[in-house]
């Protein structure tokens, strides 16, 4: 196959990008969801969820994840709890 090939399979449709970018935020708001609680695997969660709010996600993404981080954090006493505490109440409306 050639070059070309694949560069015309990249999307330009705005509504297929933020299509794209929709699922990818929602399968790793579900990922870090189930590896928190359904698998009680608390470091792959943390992982997940940070890379999820890393992609500047919509506020429905958003806020469930820095809440799920607050709740895991604040389990370990981390002060990262504090920060994600912060930054919901500062900056959510």
């Amino acid at each position: 196959m050639e070059l070309t090939y694949y560069l015309d399979k990249i999307p330009s449709d705005n509504k297929v990008i933020d299509s794209v970018k929709n699922n990818r935020d929602n399968a790793y708001f579900r990922l870090g969801i189930i590896y928190k609680e359904q698998f009680k695997e608390i470091n792959l969660a943390k992982s997940r969820l940070d890379k999820l709010l890393s992609f500047n996600p919509d506020l429905a993404y958003a806020l469930p994840a820095k809440y799920h981080l607050y709740k895991i954090y604040s389990s370990e006493n981390s002060e990262k709890a504090t920060s994600f505490k912060n930054d919901i109440m500062l900056n959510i409306p």
